[in-house]
């Protein structure tokens, strides 16, 4: 990511912060984004989720119709990411 990028990242994130509730969150990222990708972020939550309950990437590729290589992405960053931090925060298994 270019530094720019990252300011902007920051930014956000701290937009999101702010917001005073759920709903407001949702719109927020509804008014961001397009319909596909909500689609995508919610296909992103869903692999993680699936991946920290234990769940078999070839099972998360049926289920949610994504490729073994999102999954191995997603699994990537799950053992040696940032996400390695905030998932465990987010995600009960």
């Amino acid at each position: 990511m270019t530094k720019n990028k990252a300011v902007v990242l920051k930014k956000i994130a701290s937009i999101i912060s702010q917001l005073e509730s759920e709903k407001d969150v949702e719109n927020f990222l509804r008014a961001f984004m397009t319909p596909k990708e909500c689609h995508t972020l919610c296909d992103r939550y869903l692999l993680i989720e699936m991946l920290m309950a234990g769940h078999p990437q070839r099972e998360i590729s049926k289920a949610l119709g994504v490729s073994i290589s999102q999954i191995s992405r997603g699994s990537a960053e799950l053992q040696f990411g940032v996400g390695r931090e905030v998932f465990p925060k987010v995600f009960k298994a």
